[in-house]
């Protein structure tokens, strides 16, 4: 870490930093599918996003609790791993999955809002060679003493749009392909907060004229990650990421006013220390 400092601000953020910072975030991030089967053909539909981690030594999927919801009466969950939309995914029965609801609160703007899915590890070979999953139990001890101030580099989200839903020629035996496109931005960090327990980020999403590809909602990004990413200049002067930050989960998005909406997601505390607890618990009892 470099302790020289520099503000900068977040329209001379230089695209092909951007660009190169969300190709390695998207490396973490999926989309979940709900798979139902009628009359031999599957029929589909996006229920939100998620992280791929490891956390108490277990492959998971970090996600938002009502997004786990969804995925009851289904026979398979889908993932759509792809950020370009290219037409490929995984499939896992639901009772090969163990899906933990860990908390959810009685208003779903307040929160909590967070869950968590173990993945079998002995069918998971192809996801972790293509995809990477970060680890959350090797980061633990480093944040004893404190998490890296708000303030600290630039904060990303990840997440998969309903919105941006497109259809494919149907090809290779499917009478029907669907794609989603995700999308991966720089975000404002409001403010941090706790409740009850949990801690909290919302973030402000501005309709601007320079952020003209803003979907007009943000459903389907339920449960995908956010992220702190600290910055530093090289010894040719150019900005390179320190590191990524797994740092948030987004559970909930705001009504559109005044060309401006707020996601709320669960913050650092929830992720490196509330989940791993749980988890931890559920294994001693």
């Amino acid at each position: 870490m470099k302790d020289k400092s520099e503000l900068i601000n977040i329209m001379d953020f230089p695209d092909e930093l951007s660009d190169s910072i969300c190709q390695t975030l998207s490396n973490f991030s999926i989309a979940l599918l709900r798979i139902v089967i009628d009359q031999n053909h599957e029929k589909f539909s996006l229920i939100g996003s998620g992280t791929l981690v490891i956390v108490n030594g277990q492959f998971s999927i970090l996600t938002a609790e009502h997004v786990l919801a969804e995925i009851e009466g289904s026979e398979y969950l889908g993932l759509l791993t792809s950020y370009r939309g290219n037409p490929h995914r995984y499939k896992f029965e639901t009772n090969h999955l163990t899906i933990h609801r860990i908390a959810k609160g009685q208003n779903d703007s307040d929160g909590p809002d967070i869950g968590l899915i173990i993945l079998p590890h002995e069918t998971i070979g192809r996801l972790k060679a293509e995809k990477s999953f970060f680890n959350i139990d090797r980061r633990r001890d480093r944040f004893n003493q404190g998490f890296i101030p708000i303030d600290r580099g630039f904060w990303f989200t990840l997440g998969f749009p309903g919105v941006f839903e497109f259809d494919i020629e149907p090809n290779r035996g499917f009478s029907e392909i669907k794609g989603y496109y995700g999308l991966c931005g720089i975000s404002g960090i409001r403010k941090e907060y706790e409740n009850n327990g949990y801690d909290y980020l919302e973030m402000s999403i501005k309709y601007e004229s320079h952020n003209k590809n803003l979907p007009n909602s943000f459903g389907g990004v339920s449960g995908g990650g956010i992220w702190q990413v600290p910055l530093s200049r090289n010894n040719q002067g150019s900005l390179e990421p320190d590191e990524y930050i797994l740092s948030g989960v987004i559970f909930y998005q705001t009504q559109l006013q005044e060309n401006q909406r707020f996601l709320r997601g669960h913050g650092r505390n929830v992720i490196y220390f509330k989940v791993p607890e749980y988890m931890k618990e559920l294994k001693n009892s």
